[in-house]
């Protein structure tokens, strides 16, 4: 190879044998979305074709200072023992946002103390599609909540836009 020469690289990458994921929402099909329970922010996540990070369809919600500035999602589907064998849980995801979104898990404690809420920053706005991991090991060990479910949140700050626009394609719950 001489000085100045251009190399053209084409790293693959895959999945250790040992990986286990929780869920995959890629939004392709019909099935029930992983995250349907609206914790706050009365909006769903919807399938949409007009902007879409692989395959043919993502997932959008729109915030609006008036009436929607903050919303929270999290899954159907309760977890527990996902740190059994190896302590390493993960999310991830790929994002197109207008809007801040935290993640995490909640779970309840107890009745009386209702819903607790578990967050690690998460991303800001962006606007070209990007991957990004969250490293929920911490979160799930510290919280000690026997059972949680994966949840996020979106917010408009002061200064955000009027309306906010989130996408989000491929969200893979990952441990070993």
């Amino acid at each position: 190879m001489a000085a100045n020469e251009t190399v053209t690289l084409q790293p693959t990458t895959s999945y250790v044998p040992e990986t286990k994921f929780g869920f995959i929402e890629n939004f392709e099909d019909n099935t029930p979305r992983a995250f349907i329970v609206n914790l706050s922010g009365d909006t769903e996540i919807s399938r949409t074709q007009d902007d879409v990070f692989e395959g043919s369809y993502s997932g959008s919600f729109t915030l609006n200072k008036t009436d929607r500035p903050v919303v929270e999602f999290s899954t159907f589907t309760t977890f527990s023992g996902l740190q059994a064998i190896s302590p390493y849980v993960y999310l991830e995801v790929n994002y197109k946002s207008a809007a801040p979104v935290a993640w995490g898990i909640v779970g309840e404690t107890d009745p009386i103390t209702g819903i607790e809420r578990y967050f690690d920053p998460g991303f800001t706005p962006r606007d070209d599609w990007n991957k990004i991991y969250f490293d929920l090991s911490k979160l799930v060990n510290d919280s000690q909540l026997d059972e949680f479910q994966i949840a996020f949140q979106a917010f408009l700050i002061q200064e955000s836009p009027d309306t906010a626009r989130v996408l989000l394609d491929n969200i893979k719950l990952v441990h070993f």
